[in-house]
């Protein structure tokens, strides 16, 4: 009896006499078996969520009354276009990571002398960079750039990415900054940091280096463009310690692996302009 059950709920579903004309069947009809199909079907299909553009087009060349006032009351819309649910976007764009408190790295709890910092108006700083020498050495800064926002886990939710600027006076300009990139999480109501925000460029990069080009092997800037398909796409230009001549753009991705962030294929690496003569 089971079996003759579902038999029968599979027929109605498919052949359009079996248990009544079937709208979606109607709708989805060749050309052909459009034109042949009777006005009360065709307007069956019309008054469902089935109105595909074969369809209304051979109601409309039959001047059937059946359409009357329907095109203003829905959108005749094709079968496979139809709007996807939109996933929740989390509440984490309600937070104001331009106020906020960062945890520091444990190799920059040497320069900030402290676990964590607050930043006021996307800036915490200590010290005066203008001071004369040596009181300009207590100079240090922690800067917010822009947030970036996307799905990195595959939840349909949204993370957040926040790059940091960390910029303190060196013997040279070029050693005196670095780049992190806070990655957060909604738990609840309160953004969670999923993983370390150093991130080790340069060991994704070694296994294209030319190691005979004077202009290759320096990350001079890392930049994160924006979440994509569940991955971190990151530009980073790339040149010699003293090279005046091309260095590279580079674009790496990166994606998370439930523990830490990985290199999803290898770099991408093109020639780029001359860098300026003063790095």
């Amino acid at each position: 009896m089971k079996q003759r059950t579902i038999t029968f709920v599979f027929a109605c579903l498919t052949v359009m006499t079996a248990c009544g004309p079937n709208p979606y069947n109607i709708a989805h009809m060749t050309l052909r078996e459009l034109e042949v199909a009777s006005d009360s079907d065709l307007c069956l299909a019309a008054k469902s969520q089935w109105q595909t553009p074969q369809l209304m087009d051979e109601i409309a060349q039959r001047n059937l009354s059946c359409t009357v006032g329907l095109t203003q009351q829905r959108q005749v819309v094709p079968y496979d276009e139809f709007p996807t649910i939109q996933k929740p976007k989390s509440n984490i764009r309600n937070i104001d990571f331009r106020n906020f408190e960062y945890p520091i790295t444990p190799d920059d709890y040497e320069l900030f002398k402290t676990n964590s910092v607050k930043v006021s108006n996307g800036k915490y700083e200590v010290g005066d960079e203008n001071a004369p020498s040596p009181q300009n050495l207590e100079w240090k800064s922690f800067t917010v750039e822009k947030p970036i926002y996307g799905d990195l886990t595959g939840d349909g939710l949204e993370e957040v990415i926040v790059p940091v600027t960390i910029s303190w006076v060196g013997a040279n300009p070029a050693n005196s900054y670095q780049e992190l990139f806070y990655i957060y999480k909604m738990e609840g109501d309160k953004p969670n940091l999923l993983v370390s925000p150093f991130i080790n460029f340069y060991e994704g990069y070694q296994d294209i280096e030319n190691i005979n080009d004077r202009c290759d092997g320096w990350i001079w800037s890392r930049k994160a463009k924006e979440i994509n398909n569940q991955l971190i796409i990151f530009e980073l230009f790339v040149a010699g310690r003293q090279c005046d001549e091309k260095g590279f753009d580079v674009t790496m991705k990166y994606k998370f692996d439930g523990k830490q962030l990985t290199l999803s294929e290898s770099p991408d690496k093109k020639r780029a302009k001359p860098k300026p003569k003063n790095i």
